[in-house]
């Protein structure tokens, strides 16, 4: 993964291929805030992105697989604490994937969030 810096803005770039179209991929990090998580497809790539930033909590924009696939491993091996709307949290606690998510960016596993317990006001 390819990483730069803007301010305090820390910036982890990769890219997918889908059907011969290149899919870029962003991550964010803003003073240990980590915004989305990307594909499990990228986890060798953004598992050490993530290990060399020290994280502290991610927020996660909404539920497709390209901003919520590393939510999960971050939570079960980085205890990092995962946030979304309260709205989104059905859909995150979903295990069924659509085919071509899964064909493209890898298994997605379920992951509760931090917003669940109370930790995330709207």
């Amino acid at each position: 993964m390819k990483t730069s810096r803007y301010s305090n803005i820390i910036i982890g770039q990769d890219e997918r291929s889908l059907l011969g179209w290149r899919l870029g991929i962003y991550l964010y990090i803003i003073d240990g805030l980590l915004i989305d998580t990307g594909p499990y497809s990228l986890r060798q790539s953004s598992s050490g992105f993530f290990m060399e930033n020290h994280l502290q909590q991610a927020a996660l924009t909404h539920v497709h697989e390209d901003h919520t696939g590393m939510a999960a491993w971050l939570q079960k091996e980085l205890r990092v604490p995962v946030y979304l709307h309260e709205q989104s949290i059905p859909f995150a606690q979903k295990s069924q994937i659509r085919v071509i998510s899964s064909f493209n960016m890898g298994e997605k596993a379920t992951f509760l969030s931090a917003t669940d317990s109370g930790h995330f006001n709207h």
